[in-house]
């Protein structure tokens, strides 16, 4: 399913936020509903409170990723196949990226698209470098 799970890496919450908002606005257009599902949210234990207070309304889901790791993944996963109207998921990957405690969450931005491209894809036009780090060093 996912070779790795990708992390942002200097990226202010605003702006990670900020992006996946704008992203949602600009496909709500009934002209996508049957080729493109789109969804975006935010897994954060109850003590991010501070953190959860940055994300809109209904956008932050509480979850408790040291007592409930399996729960959470399903949770993450049900949420991934529920957006995607079953398109995509389970999704087996989750539990990679799930935090090991403290404050830190996780942001998931699910995406199918089952329509035909105006321009086809040209693979010599992209690149294997991007914002998303899977460690530290490395760029996915």
């Amino acid at each position: 399913m996912f070779p790795q799970v990708l992390r942002l890496s200097n990226m202010s919450v605003a702006c990670v936020e900020k992006g996946h908002t704008d992203m949602l606005a600009h496909f709500k257009s009934t002209y996508y509903d049957e080729v493109l599902q789109l969804g975006y949210t935010v897994f954060f234990p109850p003590s991010a409170h501070s953190t959860s207070a940055l994300y809109s309304e209904g956008m932050v889901q509480q979850v408790d990723f040291l007592e409930n790791a399996g729960d959470v993944a399903a949770k993450v996963s049900d949420w991934v196949t529920t957006v995607t109207r079953g398109r995509i998921g389970p999704v087996d990957a989750v539990t990679e990226a799930l935090p090991a405690g403290g404050n830190a969450g996780i942001a998931v931005v699910a995406l199918a698209f089952s329509g035909q491209w105006l321009h086809g894809f040209q693979p010599e036009l992209t690149f294997d470098k991007g914002l998303f780090y899977t460690t530290p060093q490395e760029r996915y």
